[in-house]
């Protein structure tokens, strides 16, 4: 028997932070460096907020390499672990040491008191059947309207 867990999001008061605050305190952005190697793929994006929510979708992504370009839209290049930090000359390129933002949702959701027993009742976003309640806060902040979760673990 397996147990799953249905992610509702929901807009309630916030509590959680976006991943974006995490580059501004404890998990630094990297200017002007690029990690070589260990590349999962390159998407193109508008900003570092989404590159790094991209990463996030992934297990396996533990940093990113920003870029923007000349036109104005950006290339993301999601990374794996083997990748080597490198100066670069370009003056558009910053690099995220994304894992480092993992940990701290991780930090911050134990953090923040759960309610058990609670729904939080209208505002549904929609719901999805994930594994964990950490991935459910992940899928949350790829959404800036979404500030709260609702967990309801089934077995099936």
């Amino acid at each position: 028997m397996m147990t799953k867990i249905l992610c509702m999001l929901v807009f309630m008061c916030s509590i959680f932070a976006s991943a974006e605050g995490y580059t501004d305190t404890k998990c630094p952005k990297k200017p002007h460096t690029d990690y070589i190697g260990g590349d999962m793929g390159m998407d193109e994006i508008d900003s570092e907020e989404e590159c790094i929510q991209r990463c996030l979708q992934f297990d396996s992504c533990v940093a990113v390499t920003f870029l923007k370009t000349d036109s104005g839209n950006g290339q993301c290049y999601k990374k794996r672990g083997g990748w080597e930090r490198e100066a670069s000359d370009q003056r558009d390129i910053v690099s995220i040491d994304v894992q480092c933002i993992r940990d701290e949702i991780r930090n911050t959701a134990a953090e923040c008191p759960k309610k058990p027993h609670t729904d939080y009742i209208g505002g549904d976003m929609g719901m999805d059947e994930i594994d964990s309640e950490v991935e459910c806060i992940q899928r949350c902040l790829q959404f800036d309207s979404c500030v709260a979760v609702t967990f309801l673990k089934t077995d099936s």
